[in-house]
């Protein structure tokens, strides 16, 4: 269950589009108003992301920004394409 029950991104597709950078379609929703958006992250060290995703709500625009932080437990390591 996400922190927040009144918002959610729920990813679609993701494409590596740089050799540190990918974008991540999907469908985010703001008290049950869904849009299809798309969020770019950035792999900016050792298991470190950051991401950006804005766009426009009624009379306001939003920016939402994560920061991740991952760590393998099992399987190869991920190879980024250069």
């Amino acid at each position: 269950m996400p922190l927040n029950p009144y918002i959610t991104f729920h990813s679609t597709k993701l494409v590596q589009t740089g050799p540190d950078i990918f974008d991540v379609d999907g469908d985010f929703t703001i008290r049950g108003a869904k849009k299809a958006e798309k969020l770019t992250l950035t792999v900016t060290g050792a298991g470190t992301i950051q991401g950006t995703m804005a766009f426009d709500r009624i009379a306001d625009r939003v920016e939402v920004t994560v920061n991740l932080k991952a760590t393998r437990v099992s399987g190869p390591p991920v190879t980024l394409k250069q």
